[in-house]
């Protein structure tokens, strides 16, 4: 995309009134999506972006500049003007290129441009018939494919290098079911990092009529608590949180979670992670946009251990009926931790009635990142486990999973 002598120039440029640092970023996006209503296609549309920004550093204080000419001369002006904005103390030189080592974390089987839009179509006419024919109430459908193929490269003035090729695909579907007095919808988005080998990890139909079952089910439903799980509950998590723990906020001390580290921001029931290394995930990569590879990173951390565990803060909020759901249950780390003799002691310090024990599950993992309902997955631990939670909700007498004592 860039040359290595035209991108050392241009970030000689940046450094010239002594930024601290200085770095480019370019992308190219090819895109591509249909979407079908009702059995007929919509829009089938496709394009491409691409453009480059250089941000420079002075201290906390950070200039970006950006455009879509990504010509030498252009990039070398943008450069040129930031580093006319502020003025740092020192004059850095670019230290030797270090590349990044490929780790392969998304392989890709079957590029999805090589596949033609009639086939693509064809996967949404499947899902669309299926959905329709779940239950005479389904009155629409929406269904829908995405593909992203996207190249990056990332290079900064302490010499890192990185490039690389970012593949996404993703198919929808959305059923809406209709009464006399309400509409109600149900909305599945199995997706990844990965090419149209996607339709061979998925079945549409068996996705389609799972949608158009929600959007059945709601017909009707009276109100519940909501449990919300990992795929809609890190969007939220994201908005609420995501933004603030980025790290040019905290700097400028312009994010609540600015100076505190170590101390409590959350419930003490919330452990959130960042893992950009989930093969194939969604939001999976080599590495971030600044170049840095990609790891398993503890955002907000509180252990099992260090917490323990109380149900009086759900009586004060004026629910009266509780009960415990021990999750992600591993024997190994409730012996590291050394907390409790045994899960007994656990229920009579809560103070409540032991409703199902959901064991750690790398299942419940894949069940995320692929889009896909845990509980389709019969084989799985924490599977029957819920399963067998839901039941002993319901009021049915049933025994909770076996472990050692």
């Amino acid at each position: 995309m860039l040359k290595k002598s035209a991108i050392e120039n241009i970030l000689a440029a940046a450094l010239e009134s002594g930024a601290d640092f200085a770095e480019i970023y370019a992308e190219r996006t090819k895109r591509s999506s249909i979407a079908m209503v009702n059995g007929k296609v919509e829009t089938a549309l496709g394009g491409m972006d691409y453009g480059a920004g250089v941000r420079l550093f002075f201290g906390n204080q950070a200039i970006y500049g950006f455009t879509n000419d990504l010509s030498e001369e252009s990039l070398i002006r943008i450069a040129r003007e930031g580093a006319a904005a502020l003025r740092g103390d020192r004059i850095y030189d670019i230290c030797g290129w270090k590349r990044m080592a490929e780790r392969c974390i998304n392989p890709i089987r079957i590029l999805p441009e090589s596949v033609s839009k009639q086939r693509k179509a064809e996967q949404l006419r499947l899902a669309t018939a299926a959905a329709r024919a779940y239950h005479d109430a389904v009155t629409q459908t929406r269904a829908g494919y995405l593909e992203v193929m996207k190249h990056v490269l990332v290079a900064n003035s302490e010499g890192i290098w990185g490039e690389e090729n970012r593949t996404r695909s993703r198919f929808t579907i959305e059923a809406v079911a209709s009464s006399a007095t309400e509409k109600q919808s149900g909305h599945l988005g199995p997706g990844g990092s990965e090419g149209y080998e996607l339709f061979d990890r998925i079945n549409v139909e068996d996705t389609a009529r799972e949608a158009a079952r929600i959007a059945v089910t709601m017909l009707g439903a009276k109100p519940c608590p909501v449990v919300i799980d990992n795929g809609f509950g890190g969007v939220i998590f994201h908005e609420a949180c995501g933004h603030g723990l980025e790290a040019t906020a905290v700097a400028r001390n312009a994010s609540v979670f600015a100076g505190r580290l170590g101390q409590q921001i959350a419930s003490p029931l919330v452990t959130a992670l960042d893992d950009g290394t989930i093969p194939n995930g969604w939001g999976s990569a080599e590495m971030d946009d600044e170049g840095t590879p990609t790891t398993k990173l503890v955002l907000i951390e509180n252990e099992f251990g260090e917490i323990g565990i109380d149900g009086g803060f759900l009586k004060e909020a004026g629910i009266q009926e509780t009960r415990l759901v021990i999750s992600r249950f591993s024997e190994k780390s409730f012996r590291r931790l050394n907390c409790f003799e045994d899960l007994d002691q656990v229920i009579d310090e809560t103070g409540l009635q032991l409703l199902g024990i959901i064991p750690e599950d790398l299942s419940v993992v894949e069940a995320v990142v692929h889009g896909k309902p845990i509980v389709n997955a019969k084989n799985a631990p924490a599977a029957q486990a819920f399963g067998r939670v839901a039941a002993r909700f319901e009021g049915e007498n049933v025994p909770l999973l076996h472990f050692h004592n």
